[in-house]
């Protein structure tokens, strides 16, 4: 029983002093997930019918040079339900593009409405800091969860499936909020775990995957399916974009970085096919523009299970997978734990400060 006490009060009182960092964070999560919609709503031509072929991707990679020259960094290419292209560029400039290549909107770091919200939400609008806050409080409620789970486990019998607020006194708060604490654990524990690995990516890659991309097995995947295609004229960008296309016949092109000064390769990113939930483009292939040689190609569905698992991180967190379903979930439990946070509190300082029930 003294286990039990230890993990009621580490919750409580560990639940107490997150509570208002978790609901902010869950909250403006939660909101995010609609982030598409919000720009269906406010920038019109985002409703554009759209197929990514390898000649509307020229297209608005060539624009893209013509409007920012070499401060391109990375092109992320919208999708067929999202007619915008995102431009990368340096000290934090971004650039939105229309299938024509027309810069609809041009801004830096936070500038616009929703890359305000996922600042406040990753970082709290406070850059690195905010960030290592953020993930360290996602460690920390993954803990106070499992708290949570063991100082219930005894009162299990008791469980019911009334997830409703049936009343302001503090045991009916209680029992609300462990009764949407237990539905909610794991998908929030999925929020969680993913929250943490996209705060701190380096340290997670290097704690996962270091053996495993020094490893010859990895270094040979980017040697299969290569093409034997040379020549300057096969290093031009819409022939580049035809042949990564041809080398994933059932993928869509989503990005391309040009060359610079780090690497020399034309790299396009594919999403390979409508089943693969990270829609970034983790398959890649590397053209060397002036010689036309594809000198490298990564299939991502070849890679190990513990870096596919890794990838999922990103589309499992963010709901970024168009489907439909699955940001209506992590939605939901985003509220969940809005009111999880918000009845923890509440009940906390009823018992502080012994408000008498009614």
């Amino acid at each position: 029983m003294k286990i039990i006490s230890f993990c009621r009060s580490v919750h409580a009182w560990g639940g107490f002093i997150l509570a208002l960092l978790i609901l902010l964070i869950s909250l403006t999560g939660s909101l995010l997930v609609w982030k598409k919609e919000y720009l269906w709503l406010t920038v019109p031509e985002s409703r554009a019918p759209t197929q990514i072929t390898a000649e509307l991707a020229a297209t608005v990679a060539d624009a893209a040079q013509a409007h920012f020259g070499l401060d391109v960094l990375l092109l992320q290419f919208g999708h067929e339900n999202l007619a915008l292209h995102k431009v990368y560029m340096p000290d934090s400039q971004y650039a939105l593009l229309d299938n024509t290549g027309v810069i609809i909107d041009q801004w830096r770091l936070n500038d616009r409405p929703e890359e305000w919200l996922y600042d406040l939400h990753h970082r709290l609008l406070l850059g690195n800091t905010g960030l290592n806050i953020a993930g360290i409080s996602a460690l920390a409620m993954l803990l106070l969860v499992c708290f949570g789970l063991i100082a219930w486990w005894p009162s299990r019998k008791l469980f019911n499936w009334r997830l409703w607020i049936s009343g302001w006194p503090r045991n009916k708060l209680l029992t609300t909020h462990r009764n949407i604490g237990v539905v909610a654990a794991l998908p929030t524990c999925v929020l969680l775990l993913t929250g943490a690995v996209l705060s701190f990516p380096f340290q997670a890659q290097k704690l996962l995957l270091t053996d495993y991309h020094y490893s010859q097995e990895y270094s040979d995947l980017y040697t299969v399916g290569l093409d034997e295609l040379n020549g300057t004229e096969n290093g031009e960008r819409l022939v580049a974009f035809k042949r990564a296309q041809a080398s994933f016949p059932e993928g869509a092109i989503r990005s391309v970085e040009p060359p610079s000064r780090m690497s020399g390769y034309r790299l396009i990113g594919m999403q390979q096919n409508a089943n693969e939930w990270h829609q970034s483009g983790l398959s890649r292939v590397y053209i060397a523009p002036d010689t036309g040689y594809m000198d490298m190609r990564l299939d991502a569905a070849s890679l190990s299970m513990v870096e596919q698992l890794y990838n999922l991180s990103y589309p499992l967190h963010t709901a970024k997978a168009d489907r439909l379903w699955y940001r209506v979930v992590v939605f939901i439990f985003g509220i969940a734990m809005c009111l999880l946070s918000f009845l923890g509190c509440v009940s906390f300082v009823k018992k502080l400060t012994k408000t008498p029930s009614t």
